[in-house]
């Protein structure tokens, strides 16, 4: 299986290494299960094994494609939303993991 990256062609086994201790991608796919392992493995600075993060693009590219870019999301007068920033440096995954507990 070949993957573009960073203009250079780069191999992704579908393997997983015996090392690897992360949450593992069943048959069944994203469960919840798996989301609060990921968690939990995401807060303890690990990383997602690349043949599940290449497992998990395949299944959501249809999906974002087939939604729109933009939403109109109606806010009652008086009530307002709070909006953050998408997740840019590996870093702030943490953080991210620590607004979504609040």
């Amino acid at each position: 299986m070949l993957l573009w990256c960073n203009r250079n062609w780069k191999f992704f086994t579908r393997q997983v290494e015996a090392s690897y201790d992360g949450p593992h991608l069943g048959d069944e796919g994203v469960t919840l299960d798996f989301v609060t392992e990921l968690i939990e493995h995401f807060r303890s600075q690990h990383r997602l094994h690349r043949k599940y993060v290449y497992s998990i693009l395949l299944q959501i590219i249809p999906l974002l494609r087939s939604l729109p870019t933009l939403v109109d999301v109606p806010v009652a007068k008086g009530q307002h939303i709070t909006v953050r920033p998408s997740i840019c440096h590996r870093s702030e995954s943490w953080l991210q993991c620590k607004y979504s507990d609040l």
